[in-house]
């Protein structure tokens, strides 16, 4: 009796012992592929699958006891029938010539008996064996692959090495700006002395020549350059009004009568040059002191004016002039002389118009 037949997992057809045997129709991880399934079956088997263990492959139905033909080794073995020749099983395939019909018969019978399925060994042998081709096949194909991409990938290109960036020069303008700025921020600082406003601004006019900041830049230094004119008034003028008050006190004669007009005249322009609020104290100063001088005049003019009129009127000019010239010099800024003196000229005039007696 013949071992049961395989059946394709895939596509449910025959698969004989000869087409195992042969392997054209393979057994691998449990299940039996045909020759037409066979290829696709390999293509989906993954490396994983066959790294599992593999499954033991389906127990074979056991085979009913074969009786055999031979006599026990005890019984004695008869003799051969009349025309009958025995044969080995391992003889050849095709009988000798001679054989008659009844010896090729049982020749084929052992040929038969020895195709039998394998053993269960057998078939286990077997698939492992086609596991293992398949498992190196495609560790093959894999490493095959990837060698062939790894030649056929291009060398890399090298990068050159990145070069810091080099910040981005500025304008003249944007020169002209920062620059600016800096000055403006030192002369805004209230701790800044006018000196060092002047300093900022000089370090700053190099990159602002040319630019819209040159003009902007030279008020900021018209500007600190009255504030330090105002800073060296104030600090003048006071000790010039002490001096003056001093000498106003001392000059009863009025000898130094110019030299003080002058003087208050310097103090009103630090006064003004320093936005100070002491021109009034100047003026009243100067109008008391100038007082006390007319104060000191007028007793001169009038002696002298009614004698120089007299002289004039009796044509004795020459008398008359020299009578006005007797005014004290240190008078002479005051009105009284003022007055002495367009007398002077109209007395020069009628002597020319009116010759003197003789």
């Amino acid at each position: 009796m013949s071992a049961p037949a395989e059946i394709c997992d895939s596509c449910g057809k025959t698969i004989t012992d000869e087409q195992l045997e042969s392997g054209s129709a393979i057994f691998v991880l449990g299940r039996s592929y045909c020759p037409g399934c066979k290829g696709q079956a390999v293509k989906d088997i993954s490396l994983d699958d066959l790294a599992a263990p593999p499954e033991p492959p389906p127990k074979a139905a056991p085979k009913p006891p074969v009786k055999s033909a031979l006599p026990p080794a005890s019984t004695p073995r008869p003799a051969p029938a009349k025309g009958v020749e025995v044969i080995k099983l391992g003889a050849p395939k095709d009988p000798p010539p001679e054989a008659t019909p009844r010896t090729v018969m049982a020749l084929r019978a052992g040929q038969r008996r020895t195709a039998a399925r394998p053993t269960g060994s057998k078939v286990g042998l077997l698939i492992a064996g086609v596991a293992g081709a398949l498992a190196i096949a495609l560790v093959l194909a894999t490493r095959g692959g990837g060698a062939e991409k790894q030649k056929q990938k291009p060398d890399p290109i090298p990068v050159a090495e990145k070069t810091p960036t080099p910040p981005p020069v500025p304008t003249l303008e944007e020169k002209a700006e920062e620059a600016y700025r800096r000055a403006i921020t030192v002369s805004r600082r209230a701790e800044s002395s006018v000196e060092e406003i002047l300093a900022a601004i000089d370090r700053a006019a190099p990159d602002c020549r040319g630019t819209k900041y040159e003009a902007e830049l030279e008020k900021v230094r018209n500007g600190a350059l009255r504030d330090r004119e105002q800073t060296e008034a104030g600090r003048s003028l006071q000790p010039l009004l002490e001096e003056l008050r001093s000498a106003v006190a001392s000059d009863t004669g009025f000898r130094r009568f110019s030299e003080i007009q002058d003087k208050f005249q310097k103090a009103r322009e630090l006064a003004s040059r320093s936005a100070s609020n002491r021109i009034g104290e100047i003026n009243q100063l100067q109008q008391d002191y100038g007082g006390r001088y007319e104060k000191a005049a007028d007793p001169h003019l009038k002696e002298i004016e009614f004698t120089a009129q007299v002289l004039t009127d009796d044509r004795r000019y020459d008398e008359a002039l020299a009578k006005i010239e007797t005014f004290p010099r240190e008078l002479r800024q005051s009105g009284a002389w003022k007055s002495l003196d367009n007398l002077k000229k109209d007395i020069e005039r009628k002597r020319k118009l009116f010759p003197s007696k003789k």
